[in-house]
């Protein structure tokens, strides 16, 4: 087994444990636990096909000066194409005045957020790191089937971008053709803490991304949502302790900041 396929089978064992211990009584969650294991069974016995290399250099910051060059995708394909670079606050800002002028497959209307809820923030002491967005493309691609996934993830340092916002993603049922996803890095049901220490540094950064777009993108402040308010889910996404109306001011009054 290769460095890389023990990292994803940590990934998806990480992913699994969460699915028997917190959500096995759903049956949503319990489907995708099956094909989560049946990945790990094919890696672990060679049945699994090869990882797929990145068809470009792995991403480089932009320049100082000069024109502005967005990072190389990480997976720059056809199908599931992931973009995998985090960006700092400004660094985000940038990267979205760009795209703003690029060509867009679908007209977004609304941003709907979510938790990953696994991994947990003690899954990930340092953060996401490139191969993280591997091992989740590869999640995404193999075990559950889809053809892409969430736009953002967001942790305590960077705002990942994992599909590329000028496609539609795959996130929630009701919202997929309509509104951007961004994952929270954090289990804010029980074990995470979104107001203080590093939950609290997720939950603000990724209230600063959701921000961002609208002013950029253009997108109406009141189009936001949470994962549970998709009618065909019974999922707590984000958290039980992620309060709407608590996030939704946050982000109101970062917007009205970085308008002015």
């Amino acid at each position: 087994m290769t460095s890389e396929e023990l990292e994803l089978v940590k990934d998806l064992a990480y992913t699994n444990r969460w699915h028997i211990s917190a959500k096995w009584g759903d049956p949503e969650y319990a489907e995708q636990a099956k094909s989560v294991a049946d990945q790990i069974v094919a890696i672990a016995t060679g049945q699994n096909a090869p990882i797929e290399p990145p068809t470009t250099p792995e991403p480089t910051p932009p320049p100082e000066s000069g024109p502005y060059e967005p990072p190389p995708m990480l997976y720059n394909s056809s199908y599931f194409p992931v973009v995998g670079y985090g960006f700092t606050a400004s660094e985000f800002v940038t990267y979205l005045e760009w795209l703003k002028d690029e060509r867009w497959n679908w007209e977004p209307s609304g941003i709907t957020a979510h938790h990953t809820a696994a991994p947990n923030l003690d899954q990930r002491p340092d953060g996401f790191q490139t191969q993280h967005m591997k091992n989740l493309r590869s999640y995404y691609k193999d075990s559950l089937g889809w053809s892409r996934g969430p736009h953002l993830f967001v942790d305590d340092h960077l705002i990942w971008v994992f599909s590329p916002l000028t496609d539609r993603g795959i996130h929630a049922k009701s919202f997929n053709s309509s509104r951007i996803g961004v994952e929270m890095l954090g289990e804010f049901d029980y074990n995470d803490d979104p107001d203080s220490g590093r939950g609290r540094k997720v939950v603000e950064l990724s209230q600063f991304a959701i921000s961002a777009m609208m002013l950029v993108l253009g997108i109406d402040k009141d189009r936001l949502n949470f994962h549970r308010h998709d009618p065909s889910t019974s999922k707590t996404c984000p958290g039980k302790k992620v309060d709407f109306k608590t996030f939704e001011s946050a982000v109101h009054q970062i917007l009205a900041e970085i308008s002015a």
